[in-house]
């Protein structure tokens, strides 16, 4: 979801009317570029407590 966006650019792209207004956009798809980063994630055991604050 983008909220922060170039609202005269997109209406331009999207073939949208200027008396309208975009409040967001939201992009779905995937990447052209086969190169996408792998994201480390932490275990489970690294971010799960149970009755205690770790």
């Amino acid at each position: 979801m983008l909220g922060w966006f170039n609202e005269t650019k997109a209406k331009k792209t999207l073939s949208i009317p200027k008396r309208k207004r975009v409040e967001l956009i939201i992009s779905a798809g995937f990447s052209a570029d086969d190169n996408i980063p792998h994201k480390k994630r932490k275990s489970i055991d690294e971010i799960l407590s149970c009755n205690k604050y770790r």
